[in-house]
């Protein structure tokens, strides 16, 4: 069975957080990530040689489905509920 684990990673710059995203990408062998646009999530994301599926407008949900993970960006974090705050 699959385990859910969390992790955080406190990055200094937009350079490091695309070097770590692509480290997660490779040692867990994603092939497809799904992220919506943002400052972060695009900086990040456009260094990743994965394929992306963009869900800023018309996406099949079997598609989103399948993606190995997502990226997003949040306002807060909080550790002990495991809650994360994502505002349009």
């Amino acid at each position: 069975s699959d385990v859910l684990k969390t992790e955080f990673v406190d990055c200094p710059d937009l350079a490091t957080a695309a070097q770590h995203l692509a480290q997660l990408a490779e040692t867990n062998g994603w092939q497809k990530l799904a992220l919506h646009p943002g400052v972060l999530t695009d900086a990040v994301a456009k260094s990743l040689a994965i394929e992306q599926l963009r869900i800023d407008g018309d996406y099949d949900k079997n598609a989103l489905e399948a993606c190995d993970a997502g990226l997003t960006e949040c306002e807060c974090l909080d550790a002990q509920t495991g809650s994360v705050c994502v505002t349009t």
